[in-house]
């Protein structure tokens, strides 16, 4: 049985489940009293598993999360010079502190790679939990932190990503298949 990362690193960390994008709005329709804690998890999580699965998608990248040794943080590794960018774009969604962002997505980050390395016994089969889980985390990952731009994907704050249904998944699983034969041709350099 395979990990669902999304509720895993919620409830892990006990942080507030999180609610899926409506396709139709590309939004999400937050009760009145939703506070800023509920918003930064809503956008940390789904935002760091996103940059989980596009460094998997690196060669070695996949060794990289597994090894999970830096002796940088793990933002500064997964979205790179992008890092206070990203941190900025959460906390503003968030209307929460800067330094409260950064730490609880560290703290995100920290918890999935564990997840990760736990859930995996080597680089090709966290690559493949990565892909496996694409669609899932992108229904929970908020277009307006646009980090797919952060990641130099577009595809990832695609509102197809948040569709589901019969014709959506199967889409989805087609994608998936895509996503795969790419990590198997090697990169012209």
């Amino acid at each position: 049985m395979s990990v669902n990362l999304i509720e895993s690193v919620q409830k892990n960390l006990g942080l507030p489940p999180l609610h899926k994008i409506d396709p139709n709005t590309n939004e999400i329709a937050y009760p009145e009293n939703t506070s800023g804690a509920d918003k930064l998890s809503q956008a940390a999580i789904p935002a760091v598993l996103t940059a989980f699965y596009k460094i998997t998608r690196a060669p070695d990248g996949s060794d990289l999360v597994l090894r999970g040794n830096f002796s940088t943080s793990w933002i500064n590794t997964l979205f790179g010079e992008d890092a206070p960018r990203a941190v900025g774009a959460i906390s503003e969604y968030a209307g929460t502190d800067y330094d409260q962002a950064r730490d609880l997505l560290e703290s995100v980050a920290v918890e999935s790679g564990r997840l990760i390395s736990e859930n995996t016994k080597d680089a090709a089969a966290a690559t493949t939990l990565l892909t496996d889980q694409r669609s899932n985390i992108l229904s929970y990952l908020p277009a307006a932190l646009q980090i797919g731009d952060l990641l130099n994907d577009s595809t990832l704050d695609d509102r197809t990503n948040k569709m589901k249904g019969p014709i959506s998944n199967m889409m989805h699983s087609i994608e998936q298949k895509f996503s795969e034969s790419d990590q198997s041709t090697p990169s012209q350099t």
